[in-house]
């Protein structure tokens, strides 16, 4: 298994035979997509959006998604794609496998909100993409019950509507590494915008501090994490 960090949120997950391109944010950002980014999009089987807003899936990724790749996400998500021109947009509810992968996605912590995303396959790491999310019950549920061997996270500390907090901060994500103590914590969504108020180092210095960096991975743009079962 392979997860490649283009930037910001937008990962391609290279599991049980399938290539997966998460929250693709492909137009102009304050930081480039990295030299490697169309090398990494070539060969996709499907898209996954997480929320409909524009760092998630902008005007150049509505536009550039071939024609052969699948689109899915949560049911507000697809009627969102739907609604844009991809009408080939399919809402995941339960579960749904492609090729030798299950998609199981889990619910937003709130209206708007981020869906979470499992992937389980036969001798695969199981992978949990949580998305721009609190630590919040149903992803503390999802961490108890599938026991992922890794869990992709939001980081930044960014702060979101109605007053709840969108992107974890690395001192409110501690908690969510020990759930699962054997899994590796990717941790994204950092630098990219500027809307957070944490950074890769801080982030990191976090983690060490509490003694849990050897779960986490901070990766780069452009940086692809290799994990096995």
């Amino acid at each position: 298994m392979r997860l490649t960090l283009l930037r910001h949120a937008t990962l391609v997950v290279e599991f049980a035979g399938m290539r997966l391109l998460v929250d693709p944010m492909l137009g102009p950002a304050r930081v480039a997509l990295p030299r490697q980014a169309g090398e990494a999009l070539a060969g996709l089987d499907g898209v996954w959006v997480s929320q409909v807003a524009a760092d998630h899936c902008d005007g150049e990724a509505l536009s550039w998604m071939p024609a052969d790749v699948g689109v899915w996400g949560p049911e507000p998500v697809a009627g969102w794609l739907r609604s844009a021109g991809l009408e080939r947009a399919q809402a995941i509810t339960k579960f749904s496998t492609v090729g030798g992968a299950q998609l199981i996605p889990v619910p937003a912590a709130q209206r708007g909100g981020s869906a979470a995303l499992v992937l389980r396959g036969r001798g695969e790491p199981t992978v949990l993409v949580a998305g721009d999310r609190p630590a919040d019950p149903a992803l503390v549920t999802a961490l108890r019950h599938y026991r992922p061997d890794v869990v992709a996270l939001s980081g930044g500390g960014a702060a979101g509507g109605a007053g709840f907090e969108a992107t974890l901060t690395a001192e409110c994500m501690i908690p969510l590494f020990k759930i699962v103590p054997e899994a590796t914590f990717i941790v994204t969504h950092l630098e990219a915008l500027g809307g957070g108020a944490e950074s890769r180092a801080a982030a990191k210095a976090a983690f060490d501090a509490a003694g849990v960096l050897y779960q986490a991975a901070i990766p780069a743009d452009g940086e692809t994490v290799r994990l096995t079962a």
